[in-house]
């Protein structure tokens, strides 16, 4: 969907935009310098946004970042009370462009308890071989899920914990041990007791792949619960965890999982 169309020669800023961008809908002045469109993600502009017209506008902050030659920006603005969170996107940043498009518009609840995150991600920045993926995680309420896309593994059996450190200067040596808050022994992701990083094995096809969602009600995206992983790591092991079945001597601490081979920082997603 189009929204306006205009052309210039001058780079605005994503305030610029999205400051154009909201006097268009609220009838008012309207500067012609720049083209705006929405992206698949934005179907509909929603009621709510419609329907707050000719009020003030107060631009909190923006951010702004690049990935895959895209270039990202957040802007979080104020009309009246409410709080509202804009997603831009603009294509081919190495050319100066004025073609941005809307992502997304989400009004910001104020009750809203801001330390609970709804979305976290981790991408697997420090491994062997080909290895490569990244894991999202999202908050239910209850449980999180956890969505597992890797390739690059060996077929077969590999165990997935979250470890209690976030720092990988030694690459996955230094994210320590098991997440372990409780104290309590190693064991398999559905046992009574258990780490809770101990999120049992993924299992990789012929191809070394894996895409699976897995759901946990042990770990959390809250921040003030002691079993939050914000922060914290996750590491892939060589082997399958044995879930403290084993005879091994480590099967009780780490379920005889073998090598780190694979392993990134859990963060608050975009």
């Amino acid at each position: 969907m189009k929204t306006n169309i205009h052309r210039s020669s001058s780079l605005l800023s994503p305030i610029d935009i999205v400051n154009t961008a909201f006097t268009k809908y609220f009838n008012t002045s309207l500067s012609n310098d720049f083209i705006l469109y929405t992206t698949p993600n934005f179907k509909n502009i929603p009621e709510w946004f419609t329907s707050i017209k000719n009020k003030n506008i107060i631009v909190l902050k923006d951010s702004m970042w690049v990935s895959n030659d895209l270039l990202y920006s957040r802007v979080d603005i104020k009309i009246d009370n409410n709080l509202y969170r804009v997603n831009l996107i603009r294509t081919s940043v190495s050319k100066r462009t004025n073609v941005w498009f809307i992502d997304s518009i989400t009004k910001i609840n104020l009750t809203k308890d801001f330390t609970v995150i709804n979305h976290a991600v981790c991408v697997l920045t420090t491994c062997e071989d080909d290895i490569n993926g990244n894991i999202h995680f999202y908050n239910n309420d209850d449980s999180v899920s956890m969505n597992i896309n890797i390739s690059g593994l060996k077929p077969g059996k590999h165990a997935i914990h979250i470890h209690e450190c976030g720092d990988l200067t030694d690459k996955c040596n230094s994210a320590c041990a098991h997440f372990n808050p409780t104290n309590q022994l190693h064991g398999g992701k559905k046992d009574s007791e258990r780490h809770t990083g101990d999120l049992g094995n993924i299992t990789a096809d012929k191809y070394g792949n894996v895409n699976k969602t897995i759901t946990d009600n042990m770990i959390s995206l809250d921040m003030k619960n002691i079993n939050c992983i914000i922060g914290r790591s996750v590491v892939i092991h060589e082997d399958e965890d044995d879930n403290r079945s084993g005879k091994f001597l480590d099967s009780h601490t780490t379920g005889h999982a073998g090598k780190r081979i694979a392993c990134g920082v859990i963060g608050i997603s975009r």
